[in-house]
């Protein structure tokens, strides 16, 4: 057999075996957030809802999920000890994974996941704030959902970029919590979160399902998150700037030597 005949059957069983895990993994996926929802709905209608337990349901998933994904992360700095906001840049779908890991929190996430199917129920019912961006009153009754959960002690995730950016600077950043924040006294924990392999951050152009076969059919999937201290002012540009300078600069020291950028065939 020739060597260029050898190295193709190799390549093919790397691919045969890349679709294998990726099923297996989407399986384990669609199954295991099943099985929460399930759960969920069930205590739901025997005890009523109840946030507290839903996030629980939800940490146990995840920390089954993480490693049967084959998701390897790193963590710096110290989780987060009180209710607040929870800042982080927005690399992917799967940017809260990560930090719902550890921390007991509320994601907010754009109106459009909700019908994603699976996701979106799993979300709601584990808890998640949906906003609709593309009107002033989806803003608005996000907005408060948002301080009614903080006042009821819970904390919010939330990615002030307001979508998808590839970095290593953040994008422009939106206001609105921030300005809340300094106005009613609430903690922000910035959070700095990225990928090993540039590829594995979703930027949106090819579908969900492709993604997610092509990035988790690998054996191994690497992501590092930094937390850093609580940011407290009554000025909420102070604040904006404090978060921008924490997370761009861990960033930085988090890609050096490790991160592997998009190929140049991969850039438009």
């Amino acid at each position: 057999m020739s060597p260029s005949c050898s190295s193709s059957i190799d390549r093919l069983k790397l691919e045969a075996l890349k679709i294998l895990r990726g099923t297996y993994r989407a399986l384990a996926f669609f199954l295991g957030g099943g099985w929460m929802m399930l759960r969920i709905a069930f205590m739901t209608m025997l005890k009523g809802p109840d946030l507290q337990r839903s996030l629980r349901y939800r940490l146990h998933f995840l920390r089954w999920l993480i490693p049967t994904l084959g998701v390897r992360i790193e963590y710096y700095g110290e989780f987060p000890r009180e209710a607040g906001l929870l800042m982080c840049n927005h690399r992917s779908y799967f940017d809260p994974i990560p930090v719902l890991r550890h921390v007991w929190a509320v994601p907010v996430g754009k109106a459009s996941i909700s019908k994603w199917p699976i996701i979106g129920v799993g979300a709601k019912m584990s808890g998640v704030v949906y906003v609709d961006r593309s009107t002033q009153e989806g803003r608005k009754a996000a907005r408060e959902e948002i301080n009614d959960l903080l006042t009821k002690g819970f904390s919010i995730l939330i990615y002030p970029e307001g979508t998808i950016y590839p970095g290593p600077e953040l994008g422009e950043l939106k206001m609105g919590m921030f300005r809340d924040a300094a106005k009613n006294g609430y903690a922000i924990h910035p959070v700095a979160l990225e990928y090993k392999h540039a590829l594995d951050a979703w930027r949106g152009g090819i579908s969900f399902v492709k993604h997610f076969y092509t990035r988790f059919g690998k054996k191994s999937v690497y992501i590092k998150v930094a937390f850093g201290e609580p940011l407290r002012s009554e000025d909420p540009e102070e604040l904006a700037s404090r978060f921008l300078h924490f997370n761009e600069a861990a960033i930085k020291e988090m890609r050096e030597g490790w991160y592997i950028p998009y190929p140049k065939e991969e850039i438009t």
